[in-house]
């Protein structure tokens, strides 16, 4: 579960590809652009930089934007569905690099948000900043859950909070230990996790940003630092 510095090397680089995949998809989000043509340019743009930077290692990308009613599921798989104005969007975007695995997600909005989706995305950012305040050497993972899902339990969400806070991230995509409710491992240096935190509200939209992190000697490095604030994420 501890990376030596070669493997944060190597998930460092992912990250670099994965900011630079999210960076193009969101410029591409406008109205009538179909989820599958935003994924094929996320995943060219992450091959081509690669190619570009760090053409002696061995780079796969994955790319997942998805829209509307289907960001209501976490997992949802994109399709021809084409964006719309108002349209919540789920950019997730990552590479592997020589068998290690990063993680990039933002929520964004086409060209507007409501004031409902608004207040969720609010909501999700506030208890995704707990979580990242709460992640030191010597805490336990449940404690980084218990962060997040606290600030969507105040908020009268709980049931719409229906998965972890994160996963540890290296030579799997999801792998030990958890941010969830019954995971006790404690957090030591080196350990490198996803922070997800999610609301998903039928009708309204699903509301995620995650983050690659590294645990530090006094908190965590963020790996994946694209903007989160709102007013950065409306596009279109």
């Amino acid at each position: 579960m501890v990376k030596d510095q070669d493997e944060l090397a190597l998930i460092r680089k992912g990250c670099v590809l994965a900011e630079h995949g999210m960076a193009v998809e969101v410029d591409a989000s406008s109205v009538g652009a179909a989820e599958i043509a935003i994924m094929a340019e996320g995943n060219a743009a992450m091959l081509r930089e690669a190619a570009k930077r760090f053409s002696e290692d061995e780079v796969s990308a994955s790319s997942r934007p998805v829209s509307g009613e289907k960001t209501v599921l976490p997992h949802s798989i994109p399709s021809g569905r084409t964006l719309r104005s108002g349209d919540v969007v789920i950019h997730g975007t990552g590479c592997a690099v020589n068998g290690y695995y990063s993680e990039d997600e933002r929520t964004i909005f086409v060209e507007k948000a409501g004031a409902e989706q608004r207040r969720l995305f609010d909501i999700m950012l506030r208890a995704q900043e707990a979580a990242l305040a709460a992640i030191r050497p010597g805490v336990d993972c449940r404690e980084v859950d218990r962060a997040a899902r606290s600030v969507i339990e105040e908020a009268g969400l709980a049931n719409a909070f229906i998965h972890r806070t994160g996963h540890g991230i290296g030579i799997d995509y999801h792998e030990l230990p958890f941010f969830a409710p019954g995971d006790e491992t404690v957090l030591a240096p080196g350990m490198v996790m996803s922070v997800e935190p999610g609301i998903y509200i039928p009708g309204v939209g699903g509301f995620r940003h995650s983050d690659t992190i590294v645990v530090t000697e006094d908190g965590c490095e963020i790996l994946t630092p694209y903007p989160k604030d709102l007013e950065s994420l409306i596009v279109g």
